[in-house]
């Protein structure tokens, strides 16, 4: 068995899309009716997973 040596990357650096995060099959998987609190650990979850912050007005 070969240990290959050559790393395969990207042309392009690959770019987390926040539509996956909000929207689920085309419904918000988060809305103004859950808790205030739910809704800030779901953007703290978006930020932790992505590096992305997405603002709060956008729920």
């Amino acid at each position: 068995m070969n240990i290959k040596n050559n790393i395969v990357k990207p042309q392009k650096p690959l770019k987390a899309n926040i539509n996956d995060y909000l929207y689920s099959d085309g419904y918000p998987t988060i809305s103004e009716a859950d808790s205030e609190e739910a809704i800030m650990n779901f953007l703290a979850g978006i930020k932790k997973d992505t590096g992305v912050t997405v603002p709060r007005n956008m729920v």
